[in-house]
């Protein structure tokens, strides 16, 4: 059997990050992992890990996009419509982040 790997959840916190073990198992057996942290940032547009005003500011300029081109990207709420209903979702999740320390 080719190595496999899964994680599993171990002590989720509402709105915290949550750890993780990492499983791996070969023909050999099972390694599981020490908990490490793993804390998702919604609101990091830019993907570089930080959650802070250019995330703002690239999430505004892809929606002014959006609006022009007919694009979805901007549609945080997943209804097929860019809207400002997207941009206050997305500013709402913005301060959920910075208050979870994404930022």
């Amino acid at each position: 059997m080719p190595p496999a790997l899964r994680r599993v959840d171990c002590e989720k916190s509402p709105g915290a990050a949550t750890n993780y073990r990492a499983v791996v198992t070969t023909d050999c057996g099972e390694a599981i992992s020490a908990p490490a942290p793993l804390l998702v940032c919604p609101a990091d547009f830019t993907c570089d890990g930080v959650v802070n005003s250019t995330d703002v500011s690239e999430f505004i300029n892809q929606w002014f996009t959006d609006e022009v081109a007919g694009t979805l990207v901007t549609d945080i709420d997943g209804n097929g419509v860019v809207n400002s209903t997207d941009v206050s979702e997305f500013i709402n999740r913005w301060f959920d982040d910075i208050a979870l320390g994404c930022g």
